[in-house]
């Protein structure tokens, strides 16, 4: 699914399942608070895994986002979607404010 913010693409897709409305609608929101917080992020695709192992269910959030000519790109897995986009989202954003830290410091 593709959704427009101030001009820029983000696409959330689901590979191994049909990720629900609700499911599209939480990812979404959490995206758009790192995309207010940090103007220069010209690109997101997030995608989201179900891998279905013998023993276990894991399910994975990649979060791929591109800043001027670089590229930050998380992924993490754990029982549930909603957990896995909030811990990629928490990486990206101590990140991206680690880094615009670092250019105010210069």
């Amino acid at each position: 699914m593709n959704r427009l913010r101030r001009g820029m693409k983000v696409e959330i897709s689901s590979k191994s399942f049909h990720a629900s409305e609700k499911l599209i609608d939480f990812t979404d929101d959490k995206i758009s608070k790192i995309i207010k917080a940090y103007p220069g992020i010209s690109s997101v695709l997030v995608v989201l895994i179900l891998k279905k192992n013998c023993r276990e269910k894991a399910r994975v959030c990649k979060i791929s986002l591109a800043i001027g000519p670089a590229q930050i790109v998380v992924e993490r897995n754990t029982d549930s979607f909603e957990a896995s986009v909030l811990e990629v989202v928490n990486i990206i954003s101590r990140n991206l404010a680690r880094a615009k830290q670092m250019r105010e410091l210069t």
